[in-house]
């Protein structure tokens, strides 16, 4: 049993779900029929039901087969999937290690991005996993040193990850937070999504005439960096996508007017401290320059 997703990266909030991967044969499950998954989920379910979980949910079909439910409060979600979220999680602890931006920008938007109502994956939105890899594709484009390396991510590297030194060490000024926040909202609202995929593997953007009908036809693209062959915005369609851009143009405005974080995160604010960051600050002159640009940070376009 191993732990993965936000809890282990160091990006998680106080209320984040708890993500669990039972690889039952030490190789991500390879060795196990998809005949046996039902029959392992309800083993599963019975044993922990009996251990006092509550709220279970068996859901066998899925791509990755899942178990949910919910024990002393905390939300789980144990998965009987492959090691690809092992690796995803060792390299967003690694990102979050090497950029103090990172814990404060993506918690903060990984939050705003449920408040909105725009990072619901199931119903056809984005994941919480596509909001962070955005995040660190836009801070790669910045001219970050966040560039993935399968070194020391492999089958065998299962250890335990510490709480990234960037909640405890180094931090960025608070004026660059406020730039970062400007910027990255600016970055996806004028992003040509119709023309390329955002891809955190090669910190750069692709064509999506490199790839098939399904990338070149869906209104979203982002790679995922180790099952390259997936989109992580696959479930988005054309009215999700322009509700998910219409709420990055909102935060956009709201933020050019001199609002903090509390227009962004709502109730949510008052436990904006665990996110390393308290406010938004931004210059009047930084303000005017993005706006009178047209929000355009034409450095990080491709």
């Amino acid at each position: 049993m191993s732990i993965f997703g936000t809890s282990a990266s160091g990006l998680a909030r106080r209320d984040s779900d708890l993500d669990l991967l039972l690889d039952l044969d030490g190789r991500g499950n390879r060795e196990v029929s998809r005949d046996d998954v039902p029959m392992i989920l309800h083993a599963c379910e019975m044993a922990l039901q009996a251990a006092g979980a509550e709220e279970l949910q068996c859901i066998a079909n899925a791509r990755i087969p899942i178990l949910r439910g919910k024990i002393q409060q905390t939300r789980f979600d144990l998965s009987l999937g492959t090691l690809c979220g092992l690796w995803n999680t060792t390299f967003l602890h690694h990102c979050a290690e090497n950029d103090p931006s990172v814990v404060p920008l993506c918690s903060c938007v990984a939050t705003w991005s449920k408040i909105q109502g725009v990072n619901d994956s199931p119903n056809g939105l984005l994941s919480t996993y596509s909001v962070l890899l955005l995040v660190i594709f836009f801070l790669q484009l910045r001219g970050s040193s966040l560039h993935l390396s399968t070194t020391g991510i492999s089958e065998s590297e299962r250890g335990e990850l510490t709480k990234p030194t960037a909640w405890n060490g180094e931090k960025v000024t608070d004026e660059e937070l406020g730039r970062n926040f400007l910027e990255f909202f600016a970055f996806v609202g004028s992003f040509r999504w119709d023309c390329w995929i955002a891809s955190v593997r090669l910190s750069r953007a692709l064509p999506r005439s490199c790839r098939g009908r399904a990338w070149r036809v869906a209104p979203l693209c982002i790679e995922d960096p180790f099952e390259t062959h997936l989109n992580t915005c696959r479930r988005v369609n054309p009215r999700a996508r322009r509700q998910i851009l219409g709420a990055f143009q909102t935060a956009l405005r709201n933020l050019l007017q001199g609002k903090g974080l509390q227009a962004l995160l709502g109730s949510a604010f008052d436990s904006s401290s665990e996110f390393g960051m308290d406010q938004i600050h931004t210059s009047d002159e930084l303000r005017y320059a993005m706006a009178s640009r047209g929000t355009k940070n034409a450095s990080c376009l491709p």
